[in-house]
C-alpha cells in the first residue's frame, strides 16, 4: 500500500524562458491516497500543484515489477503562471519495497518537457 506522504526530488529538462537556464533539482512533497479500489496522487512544489485525474498500477508480466502510472493536471501558482502555464502530463513510477519504500521513474508533459522523480516515504499518513 502506497498511501501516505512522500518527499523527494524532481529533475526537469524545462528551460526558464526568462534566463535560458535549466532548472536546478526541485524538492517535492507528494500525497498518495489509496483505498481498496482507488488511488490518487497530489504533488506540491513551491511553484505548482499537480493533481492526478486517472491512476492505476501496471505490472510487468515477465519481471513482476509494479509501476504506479497516473495522468495529472499541473497548475502553477499565480506568480509564475505567465512563464509556467497549466498543463497535463503523465508519470510512471517503479515501486521499490524495502525498509524505506521508494518510488522512482519518469514524467512527460503536453508542453514537451520530460524529467525524473525520486521519492521516499516519510509517513504512512497524509501530513
Amino acid at each position: 500500500m502506497l498511501h501516505g506522504t512522500w518527499a523527494g526530488i524532481l529533475l526537469s529538462n524545462w528551460i526558464d524562458p526568462q534566463n535560458g537556464n535549466k532548472l536546478p533539482p526541485i524538492e517535492i512533497r507528494v500525497y498518495i491516497r489509496q483505498t481498496f479500489n482507488s488511488i490518487s496522487v497530489e504533488m506540491y512544489t513551491d511553484k505548482m500543484i499537480s493533481t492526478s485525474y486517472i491512476a492505476d498500477f501496471v505490472t510487468d508480466i515477465d519481471t513482476g515489477v509494479q509501476d504506479l502510472c497516473y495522468t495529472y493536471t499541473s497548475k502553477s501558482k499565480v506568480e509564475t503562471r505567465d512563464i509556467n502555464p497549466w498543463h497535463d502530463g503523465t508519470t510512471k513510477l517503479s515501486i521499490f519495497d524495502g525498509k524505506t519504500p521508494r518510488l522512482e521513474g519518469e514524467y512527460w508533459t503536453a508542453r514537451k518537457t520530460i524529467g525524473t522523480i525520486d521519492l521516499k516515504r516519510v509517513s504512512k499518513e497524509i501530513e
